[in-house]
C-alpha cells in the first residue's frame, strides 16, 4: 500500500463502532446542542426583531442585557423548552 492510501484511505485495522453506542452518542450530542443553541437563537431573534411597536420602551441594549431581561422575565421556560 502506498503512503497516500495509508494516510488518506481507509485504515486496514479500522473496526466500526457498535450501532447502539453511535445512537446513544448522537442522542446525547443532540440534547446538548438543543440546550445550548436554542436559548442563543431566542436571544438573537429577539435582538433582530426589536422595534418600538413590538418592544415599546423595553429595548435590549445588547446581548448581555437581552440575556438578563429574558432570564428574569421567562427564566426556566426559554432555557429548557424543547419545542
Amino acid at each position: 500500500m502506498t503512503k497516500l492510501k495509508v494516510k488518506y484511505g481507509r485504515d486496514p485495522n479500522y473496526k466500526p463502532q457498535n450501532p447502539i453506542f453511535q445512537l446513544i452518542a448522537g442522542g446525547c450530542s443532540s440534547i446538548v446542542d438543543v440546550m445550548l443553541m436554542q436559548p442563543l437563537d431566542v436571544i438573537t431573534t429577539r435582538l433582530q426583531l426589536q422595534n418600538d411597536a413590538i418592544m415599546g420602551p423595553d429595548h435590549y441594549a445588547g446581548m448581555s442585557d437581552a440575556i438578563k431581561k429574558i432570564y428574569r422575565k421567562e427564566a426556566f421556560y426559554v432555557w429548557c423548552s424543547m419545542a
